[in-house]
């Protein structure tokens, strides 16, 4: 099995006799890696191998025990600078938390060194607009699309995302609800997906049926093609492909941010928007231990802000039929001659109506040409049919107008 850069970097790492000591002592696979990480640029900012370095260390402060630390205090500031060239955020501190924990572990505590750690000065990084991922929606496969829109959704962490299996999704209608457990702030919480999700789920587990997978409610929903879970780093290695392939900026957080600022927009109450995230609300805000209502309440209130995170909107059809009802109205009365009153002048900005701009003559001449009532040309014709029509209408001249929630299309006549 081919190891991806993260976990190749672990085993480099832990086959070295200091490095593999270390991270014995950090059994988490993420601080692993990031510690792994801050060892080999520690390596390669002095240019010499772990073993080498951490010796060299030990020969020092075993000698002198405070002209050594002094003198790996100073090279840790030099190293700190050479982060700093290179990255941004909290990647400084933690890299120079996996270099210093590969000298002090491999020292008794009387040796060990300690420095000052580089302020982290993070990174603001702006979700991806909604237009945009309209765009990258249309762009991609069934199961992306499945990525993309639960996450949108959702606004849970990536890492939280592929622990779930199929199961872990309650489904009602067009709607999902879920109750999880984020490790990272050793807090439970519950999130909700809407039809967006709901609808591209149904297909994408269709398509892993169709391939020979027997899905169940242990079976991940982020999976490979051959049904095996997927871990956060490969779906965000995914997600940074798209971008190079859309030109488009979107990321596991990008999504968790346009989930926090869009929803935003419609939520009645900031910590219930902290708590579906999986905040620890009831520890940083009094008001989080009494304010967030059972499930069925937080499903009302997410049904109220989900137009703003929703890609696939659906459309009114008695509204398109109104529209075009007031349109012909109106071009009877240009056909005619009558002047448009202001209830006319609001439909038309309401409905954002365009009105030819010709004669009652002309009309009249192209009437009695045609021999029959108002021009198609000079209305705009809808009908609302079955998926399976589409092609024969598409022939006939028609284009697609609007993708109805129950999977029937509004088509127009070009």
């Amino acid at each position: 099995m081919k190891l991806n850069k993260w976990e190749k970097m672990v085993q480099d790492v832990s086959a070295t006799k200091y490095g593999g000591k270390m991270l014995e002592e950090y059994p988490a696979f993420n601080t692993k890696k990031l510690y792994a990480k801050g060892a080999l640029l520690f390596s390669e900012f002095l240019q010499k191998p772990i073993d080498d370095l951490v010796e060299e260390y030990q020969a020092n402060v075993k000698a002198d025990r405070y002209k050594g630390a002094e003198r790996w205090e100073e090279i840790f500031k030099d190293f700190d600078k050479f982060l700093q060239k290179r990255w941004k955020g909290s990647s400084i501190p933690t890299f120079h938390c996996g270099a210093l924990a590969l000298l002090n572990c491999n020292v008794p505590r009387s040796l060990k060194l300690s420095t000052k750690m580089p302020q982290a000065y993070p990174r603001k990084i702006p979700p991806t607009p909604i237009e945009e991922l309209r765009e990258i929606d249309s762009a991609v496969d069934e199961r992306k699309r499945f990525f993309l829109r639960f996450l949108k959704d959702s606004g849970i962490s990536i890492s939280d995302a592929v622990r779930l299996n199929v199961g872990d999704l309650k489904i009602e209608g067009d709607w999902g609800y879920s109750a999880l457990r984020r490790e990272k702030e050793h807090v439970d919480y519950e999130t909700f997906v809407g039809p967006d999700t709901i609808k591209i789920l149904r297909i994408y587990l269709d398509v892993r049926r169709r391939r020979g997978e027997l899905i169940s409610n242990e079976s991940p929903l982020f999976a490979d093609h051959k049904g095996q879970r997927l871990n956060s780093n490969v779906v965000s290695e995914m997600f940074r492909r798209l971008s190079e392939k859309t030109g488009k900026k979107v990321s596991p957080h990008r999504l968790r941010k346009f989930f926090e600022t869009y929803m935003a927009l419609g939520i009645k109450h900031p910590i219930v928007l902290k708590y579906w995230m999986g905040h620890d609300v009831a520890s940083t805000d009094i008001e989080g231990k009494y304010i967030i209502p059972p499930a069925p309440e937080q499903l009302k209130l997410y049904k109220e802000s989900y137009h703003n995170i929703e890609l696939t909107q659906t459309v009114n059809l008695a509204e398109i039929q109104k529209r075009q009802e007031i349109l012909e109205k109106l071009q009877m009365k240009i056909m005619t001659g009558e002047d448009l009153d202001a209830e006319d002048k609001l439909n038309i900005q309401k409905y954002r109506i365009k009105l030819a701009a010709k004669t009652p003559k002309e009309y009249r001449q192209e009437r009695e040409g045609a021999g029959a009532g108002i021009d198609d040309s000079l209305t705009e014709q809808f009908e609302q049919i079955a998926e399976d029509k589409l092609l024969e209408y598409l022939r006939n001249g028609w284009k697609i107008e609007h993708k109805l929630g129950n999977g029937d299309l509004i088509v127009k006549r070009s």
